[in-house]
């Protein structure tokens, strides 16, 4: 019998385990050590021209949607934006375009170099977020873009991006209670970490909606900083269409088309919309065409996913109670009636107690996973809370009747969720972090490929 031939790691594989290989270093609230590689870079951030988004939920989206409407209307653009699903270089793009695997091997080989200066100063080991952070802008610098779209990681004050000095705009998108152990125990205490991203000079764009003790933080802020407050106009937005992979609305007398699932997704959009005529009025050439286009874009993986159509397969990194609302939100009126199929695994700093029960009351089949890692709750743990939430019991499942089960990991639970899929309108949803979605992508790409091998739907 032949051996198996060892897997021989590439460039390209050894770069990417050293990023991802920083997390152990956890997220440390300051700015030194983002500053000083920065200096041992040449300071590249300051060759570029920012528009800087901070929140709680909503921020991929929202850059994502800016990022591309400025491609299309013809300027170089940058985007940073996190987590990353499949390949860590989703992370850095300019004009939709991914950083490619060469240039991802070269910017580590220099970022190895600058970190070892840094901690030659005395200065405690940079994390995996502030290597990336300063390695996308010495990237961006290097292509020339006209302007960089940038997504912070966690709050803003503190936070690695905002190294960068005084953007041509903030934009603020819907604040939540998430990373408390970090942020602040209140919204006003989040939001004060959020609004670090404002600076004197530049307007803000805050997304409408937002819980009244965080937007007085954001009120007050822009106020005695002296920069114009723009919120959208809920007023003049209709939502005109809300069907699986497909949202039309009118705002300002415009009409929108995306092809994503889910209203929060269009909320998202009048942010980013309102922060695209902020752009116009300052001078940047964009059309209501070039507005459309950027709204039209395809979304960061993970939001919202539909994998495939008749069954229903979603991805979902929804991972804090305002995500898991909207995402509930979304299955009783766009999935309203189904079944639900749901894989679901947490993070122990999340607030899984008030997550997990959600999804499980609404599923006729719950199947508690794991993304992995010494952050992740175990498979029984998260089995244990759905079951006192009651299985099913929002579909009027009696106890006992809803199905529950354990998955290592979400790559086994990607096989076995589907193959509780009975006809073509069920819904087989993965959700709870992003760190299930990789493997769970991975496998029921394959499923869905190989269905008649599996004998599933």
């Amino acid at each position: 019998m032949a051996k198996r031939r060892k897997h021989v790691p590439t460039e390209y594989d050894l770069a990417v385990d050293y990023i991802l290989g920083l997390s152990r270093f956890g997220s440390k609230l300051s700015l030194d050590r983002a500053q000083a590689l920065n200096k041992a870079l040449g300071n590249p951030q300051k060759k570029l021209t920012f528009i800087h988004v901070a929140g709680t939920n909503g921020k991929g989206s929202t850059s994502t949607m800016i990022a591309a409407a400025l491609t299309a209307a013809g300027y170089k653009t940058g985007l940073y934006t996190s987590p990353s699903v499949e390949r860590f270089e989703e992370r850095m793009q300019i004009d939709n375009q991914m950083m490619s695997e060469e240039d991802l091997v070269a910017a580590v080989a220099e970022m190895k170099n600058v970190v070892k200066s840094v901690l030659a100063q005395g200065l405690e080991h940079p994390t995996e977020f502030e290597v990336a952070t300063s390695m996308a802008f010495a990237f961006f610098a290097r292509q020339n873009c006209d302007v960089v779209v940038l997504e912070t990681g966690l709050g803003g004050r503190f936070d690695a991006t905002n190294t960068i000095g005084t953007p041509i705009l903030s934009v603020i998108t819907s604040i939540s209670m998430d990373h408390t152990a970090y942020l602040g125990d209140t919204l006003a205490k989040i939001a004060y970490e959020k609004c670090g991203i404002i600076k004197s000079g530049a307007p803000v764009v805050c997304a409408y909606g937002q819980p009244e003790e965080a937007f007085d933080v954001i009120q007050k802020d822009c106020a005695e900083k002296g920069v114009q407050l723009i919120v959208p106009d809920a007023e003049i937005f209709t939502l005109t269409k809300e069907a699986p992979g497909e949202l039309e609305f009118t705002y300002q007398n415009t009409s929108y088309r995306m092809n994503q699932t889910g209203r929060h997704f269009a909320e998202n959009a009048l942010t980013a919309i309102e922060a695209l005529k902020a752009l116009q009025g300052a001078g940047f050439r964009l059309t209501d065409e070039h507005i459309q286009a950027g709204v039209a874009t395809t979304l960061p993986a993970g939001r919202m996913e539909l994998l495939l159509k008749e069954p229903y397969i979603i991805l979902d990194g929804a991972h804090n109670i305002d995500g898991i609302r909207r995402l509930t939100e979304t299955l009783d009126t766009v999935f309203a009636g189904r079944r639900l199929i749901t894989v679901m695994g947490m993070y122990r700093d999340k607030d899984y107690a008030a997550c997990i029960p959600e999804l499980a009351k609404r599923s006729h089949v719950f199947l508690a996973s794991s993304p992995g890692g010494s952050r992740a709750l175990k498979p029984l743990e998260v089995m244990d809370i759905a079951i006192a939430a009651g299985i099913g019991s929002m579909r009027g499942l009696e106890k006992g009747e809803g199905i529950v089960g354990l998955q290592e990991n979400a790559y086994k639970g990607a096989l076995t969720g589907a193959r509780f899929i009975q006809n073509n309108s069920d819904v087989l949803l993965f959700c709870g972090s992003f760190g299930m979605l990789k493997d769970a992508k991975a496998q029921l790409t394959f499923v869905v490929n190989n269905r008649a091998k599996y004998n599933i739907f």
